[in-house]
């Protein structure tokens, strides 16, 4: 559909060369989380993205160069096929792919949402340690610190959930990210039309996530005002934080 589904790169080195693409779109996950297992690693696998569905598709060749891509040959048109191997394939190639694709958006948004969660609680955590040098009266900031400590726990805990009880394994809601994990992980591997299941538990959790990033989106108002109230009072600088000069 002249939409591009993938970017291999191999290095440009003298003689024959053979790149493989395994037919799978890119991987949705961070770009700072990548997990490439040893040869001899036995569990856990590298991050994949979805299974690309049948079809005609063309391949161009490029030279990557001081920031310019070159076109080198192509396109070349190739015909992807499915192994006739699939215990229950689904009817739908479109409704398997429209799905996936689904799937990954959202893994891309509450990983990003994850990861912006993570830097505003070591953004907290330095807030404190300046706190305490800074000149003037400390206290109605370090309460306002405190306050938006415990709201990022509450979030903490929709996202990714009770991680204390579950490892005491006492049963605990499904988190956000667990419901898009258990999705991907099943989705990622097979051919088969999504379960009514998986199309219930992605419903759930796209809305949740929309409230949750809102709510994130606050918390992060609350976060520039007291990096204001850090730089007029003079507080050591922090991660993130403009001077002012």
């Amino acid at each position: 559909a002249g939409e591009v589904v993938r970017f291999l790169t191999a290095p440009a080195k003298k003689g024959m060369a053979r790149i493989v693409w395994n037919f799978r779109f890119a991987t949705p996950a961070p770009t700072n989380q990548r997990y490439s297992p040893e040869p001899d690693q036995l569990f856990g696998a590298e991050e994949l993205g979805h299974l690309a569905i049948p079809g005609t598709y063309s391949v161009t060749l490029e030279k990557f160069e001081d920031g310019k891509l070159t076109l080198l040959d192509g396109p070349v048109n190739f015909v992807c096929k499915s192994l006739n191997n699939a215990s229950i394939p689904a009817q739908d190639k479109k409704e398997y792919a429209d799905f996936c694709n689904k799937i990954a958006s959202l893994r891309r948004a509450v990983s990003a949402g994850g990861g912006i969660l993570n830097e505003m609680k070591d953004k907290l955590s330095n807030f404190n340690t300046a706190l305490k040098d800074m000149q003037g009266d400390n206290k109605q900031l370090i309460k306002n610190v405190f306050e938006i400590n415990q709201k990022l726990t509450k979030l903490e805990y929709e996202l990714y959930g009770d991680a204390t009880r579950s490892r005491r394994e006492f049963e605990t809601l499904p988190s956000i990210d667990g419901r898009v994990s258990d999705i991907e992980g099943s989705m990622w591997s097979v051919t088969a039309a999504p379960t009514e299941t998986f199309k219930n538990s992605y419903q759930i959790a796209s809305t949740d996530f929309g409230v949750w990033l809102q709510s994130l989106k606050n918390i992060d108002s609350e976060i520039k005002k007291v990096e204001q109230e850090l730089e007029v009072n003079k507080a050591p600088s922090t991660p993130g934080r403009w001077p002012k000069w």
